[in-house]
């Protein structure tokens, strides 16, 4: 199951950048209004969770034959044309491909700019936590880079106060599942935050009771799901109750008759 998109409102934004130079962006207005109440929980996070689920990763920019740069620009040129006439799908759809080519940090750069644009906000933040980390990587060997990663920071920051971050603490050695709004959260980010789309969220780990709580744009909230201390063992059995001998009345009887008796 994948995560739900929440339907957001509009960000104008005008965006101006060639393939192998960062973008500049001239926003002329900013609205973000729901047009449809949150269905389930916006969540795609960081570079392991958006490399695998959504982007093939390409060759390194440092290693990629001047055939696989022409098939690239191919394929960003559609996603410029596609993004300026506000077809984000097709533009997201065109960038992927031109990354999967070529790992650019730049194209990926335009991506978290598209993911924005279509109020994806929450997808977009992890995005460019990733582009950040790729790029400060590719700076080592290109100091062009470095721009980027600068480039990405920016984007995260006016990002942030548009999504809440949330962190689900769940002890290390926890077997269970982890949901959210009904989709399993993957266990690699646990006890960290995330970002998410504002709104109500549920919280459960397996079949434990749920944790409603809501979380606000540019806020944080955390959630503790452990599961519940193990149960104490039953208490021992009681001891056996020890048998008592007990004494013969009539044979007790006889003895006193007999002694006074004799007594007398």
């Amino acid at each position: 199951m994948r995560w739900h998109e929440a339907s957001w409102g509009c960000r104008a934004s005008n965006w101006t950048r060639t393939e192998d130079t960062l973008m500049t962006r001239s926003t002329n207005s900013s609205c973000r209004t729901w047009a449809a109440w949150l269905t389930a929980l916006l969540m795609v996070i960081a570079a392991t969770m958006v490399v695998s689920d959504a982007i093939a990763q390409g060759a390194p920019v440092d290693q990629a034959t001047a055939q696989q740069k022409a098939k690239a620009r191919v394929h960003f040129a559609k996603a410029k044309r596609a993004f300026a006439a506000k077809k984000h799908e097709e533009a997201l759809t065109e960038l992927r491909a031109s990354y999967a080519i070529v790992a650019s940090p730049n194209s990926r750069i335009m991506i978290v700019q598209v993911l924005d644009a279509m109020g994806r906000s929450a997808e977009a933040y992890g995005e460019a936590s990733a582009v950040m980390t790729e790029a400060e990587a590719a700076a080592a060997g290109n100091p062009k880079y470095a721009q980027t990663a600068d480039a990405a920071r920016q984007l995260r920051d006016s990002i942030r106060p548009h999504v809440g971050m949330l962190t689900v603490q769940v002890p290390p050695d926890t077997t269970g599942a982890v949901t959210i709004n009904g989709v399993e959260f993957p266990r690699g980010y646990w006890n960290q935050p995330v970002p998410v789309m504002p709104g109500p969220l549920t919280v459960q780990l397996d079949q434990q009771p749920a944790k409603q709580l809501g979380i606000e744009a540019g806020g944080e909230a955390t959630v503790n799901v452990a599961p519940p201390p193990p149960l104490p063992p039953p208490p021992p059995p009681p001891p056996p109750i020890a048998d008592v001998e007990e004494e013969d009345d009539e044979d007790s009887l006889g003895m006193k008759g007999a002694i006074g008796i004799v007594a007398a």
